[in-house]
């Protein structure tokens, strides 16, 4: 019985994504529909619980490893006029994404490596658990030389596989956020972290 819940909702989240995907101009798919190279994307629910109420007006948004583009997909539902940058390491990928959102001036996909890339303005930056533990570490020394404790700046790490990493560093503060969801089939968890004195 609970495999069958499990897999019921597990469809009708499906469904729901969807059909946001539709809005903005493409099915974007992701593990259950991609056949070559699959890309994850972060389920819609789980992004209004990750973000309601934690994003500021000139808060400027940056998607670590954007893929896609479903995460600029909800900032567009939800906050329209905030300034958006997806960050992805395939160029095709982020190719047909930048080519998908070109008819929103606010949004701007940049096809280069993360560590590289990280935009200076940045506020506010999400990053679904896409890398290995080393690229999470140098993810980790990159920010700590980029950003100062006093911008007031902060990372949402959904997934968060290497967050050891982090908290064991004095730098940061971490604070996780059960994101709930329905016992068989629950949300993962949220990890925002700021860099601290």
């Amino acid at each position: 019985m609970a495999h069958l819940s499990s897999t019921i909702i597990r469809g009708s989240r499906i469904v729901r994504n969807l059909v946001m995907d539709l809005r903005f101009g493409k099915v974007l798919g992701g593990t259950y529909l991609q056949k070559i190279k699959p890309t994850e994307n972060s389920d819609y629910e789980a992004l209004s619980r990750i973000f309601k109420n934690r994003i500021n007006d000139d808060d400027i948004l940056v998607d670590v490893g954007c893929g896609n583009g479903r995460v600029i997909n909800w900032w567009l539902q939800h906050h329209p006029k905030n300034k958006m940058i997806g960050i992805e390491l395939s160029e095709e990928i982020a190719s047909k994404t930048s080519v998908r959102l070109q008819r929103f001036p606010n949004v701007t996909i940049i096809q280069g490596n993360a560590i590289e890339s990280l935009p200076d303005d940045g506020t506010l930056f999400y990053f679904y658990n896409p890398f290995k533990r080393d690229v999470v570490r140098k993810f980790n020394e990159q920010i700590k030389r980029q950003f100062k404790s006093t911008q007031n700046v902060r990372f949402f790490y959904y997934n968060c596989k290497y967050v050891d990493i982090f908290e064991r560093d004095p730098k940061w503060h971490v604070e996780f956020v059960d994101l709930g969801g329905p016992s068989s089939a629950p949300f993962d968890t949220l990890a925002i972290m700021r860099l601290i004195e």
